[in-house]
C-alpha cells in the first residue's frame, strides 16, 4: 500500500493523475488531504484527515485561525502516524509539508514504518511568497529528513544539490500533462486576439506584469485584444482589478475568479490564441503542459524547468521575468501574426505528443521507490 499525503491538498491535479496512475498499475493507494470534493478518485482511496475542525471556522479573524489551524496540524501529524501504523505502508509519499519546521519532527516517526519520500514541486518554497514565511522556516532541513526526493526537471535537481542535499537522494520524475492529449488538433481562431491566464492565481504568477504588458500594445492591438483570467485567486486580487482599469485595459480584461472544473478546461483554451505565464519563479508548470496538449502557443518567463518546454519561435517564446516590455513584444508578435500563430500552436500540439504519459511517470515512480527502499 502507498500513502500519499498532501494535508492542503495543495496540488489536487497532480495528486489525481499520480494516484489513479499507479493504481491502474496494480497498486494500492491512499490519498490523505483535507478537501474530498476536489478530486474524483478511480483507482484509488482518499482519506479526508487534515483540518477537520479549522475548516469550519474560516470566518474567524485570522490570526485565530491559523493559530488554531496549526495546533490541529500538529495533532493531525500524529494522528496520520498512528493511522500509518495500522495500514503498514510500504510507501508513504509526502507531496508537501505547510509547516516544515514543524513537520520535521514527525518524519522520523514515518521512517520507523516505510521508506519515505518527498516530491520538492518548488526549490524555492512557495515561489518566493512573503507571505508564506512561517511555512518557509525549516523548509531545507526537513528535506533532509526523507529517505528520497522526487523532483520534476533537472534544474530542480541542481538546485537541491548546490543547497548541500546528496545526489544519489534526488530522483527526477517528469511532470505530466494534468489532461488526456486530444486526439486531434484543435486550430484556434485566427479572428479573434484572445491571451488566457490560467490556474490559481498567486503573487509569484505575474498577473500584474500580463497587465503591463498588455497595457503597451499600440492603440488598434490594444483596443482588439481580451485578457482572459481564470483561476481561483490566492491573494487580494482587487488591486489587480485597479490596475487593469488604472492601465484603461478594463473593458479587455474578463474575469472568471473560481476553481475550474476539470470539464471546462479543453472549452477554456479552445477560446486562447496565446497563453501567458509571466512568472516571478517556477521550478515547472501543469498550466503550461495543458496549454502544449491543447495546442497553444505559450509566451512564458525563462525559468526552471520552462525552457525543457518551450522552443523560441516553435511553441512560443521565452522572455526575461519582470520585464513587461519584452513580455508585451512577444505577445503582439504572436497576435499579429496569424500564420506564425497557427505554425506555433501545431508546434505546442506535437510537442505534446512526446511527452510522458501518466502510466510511464507512474512505473518511474514505483522505481523511486524501489530505490528508497534500499536505504
Amino acid at each position: 500500500m502507498i500513502a500519499m499525503i498532501d494535508p492542503s491538498d495543495f496540488t489536487p491535479p497532480y495528486n489525481q493523475q499520480l494516484c489513479n496512475s499507479l493504481g491502474v498499475l496494480d497498486q494500492k493507494v491512499i490519498l490523505f488531504g483535507s478537501k474530498p470534493n476536489l478530486y474524483s478518485p478511480v483507482s484509488f482511496r482518499y482519506q479526508p484527515h487534515f483540518y477537520r475542525i479549522s475548516e469550519r471556522l474560516r470566518t474567524l479573524p485570522k490570526p485565530l485561525y491559523l493559530s488554531i489551524k496549526g495546533f490541529e496540524h500538529s495533532y493531525n501529524m500524529q494522528t496520520l502516524y498512528w493511522n500509518l501504523r495500522n495500514l503498514q505502508p510500504k510507501v508513504i509519499h509526502f507531496q508537501w509539508l505547510p509547516l516544515p519546521s514543524l513537520d520535521r519532527h514527525f518524519i522520523p516517526q514515518h521512517k520507523k514504518l516505510a521508506p519515505t519520500i518527498m516530491t520538492v514541486h518548488d526549490t524555492q518554497p512557495f515561489n518566493g511568497d512573503p507571505s508564506n514565511r512561517l511555512q518557509v522556516r525549516g523548509w531545507l532541513n526537513s528535506l533532509s529528513t526523507f529517505d528520497h526526493l522526487i523532483v520534476h526537471t533537472v534544474y530542480s535537481a541542481e538546485q537541491l544539490i548546490r543547497a548541500g542535499i546528496d545526489s544519489a537522494k534526488i530522483s527526477i520524475v517528469p511532470i505530466g500533462s494534468m489532461d488526456v492529449l486530444p486526439e486531434t488538433f484543435r486550430a484556434p481562431d485566427l479572428e479573434t486576439k484572445v491571451i488566457l491566464f490560467f490556474g490559481n492565481i498567486k503573487p509569484y504568477k505575474g498577473l500584474d506584469v500580463l497587465l503591463r504588458a498588455v497595457s503597451q500594445f499600440e492603440p488598434e492591438l490594444r483596443n482588439s485584444v481580451e485578457v482572459y483570467i481564470y483561476g481561483r485567486p490566492i491573494m487580494d486580487i482587487e488591486p489587480m482589478r485597479r490596475l487593469a482599469q488604472q492601465l484603461g485595459i478594463g473593458k479587455q480584461t474578463y474575469w472568471n475568479l473560481r476553481f475550474i472544473e476539470d470539464k471546462e478546461v479543453p472549452d477554456i483554451f479552445a477560446k486562447a490564441n496565446v497563453v501567458a505565464l509571466p512568472y516571478r519563479a517556477i521550478d515547472a508548470s501543469g498550466v503550461l503542459t495543458q496549454a502544449l496538449i491543447y495546442g497553444r502557443p505559450v509566451v512564458a518567463s525563462r525559468l526552471g524547468g520552462l525552457v525543457d518546454f518551450i522552443e523560441n519561435g516553435s511553441t512560443g517564446y521565452l522572455v526575461p521575468p519582470e520585464n513587461p516590455e519584452a513580455l508585451s513584444e512577444a505577445l503582439k508578435s504572436i497576435l499579429s501574426d496569424p500564420q506564425l500563430q497557427l505554425k506555433m500552436a501545431q508546434s505546442a500540439y506535437q510537442r505534446a505528443q512526446n511527452m510522458p504519459t501518466w502510466t510511464q511517470i507512474g512505473k518511474t515512480t514505483l522505481d523511486v521507490y524501489q530505490k528508497a527502499s534500499r536505504y
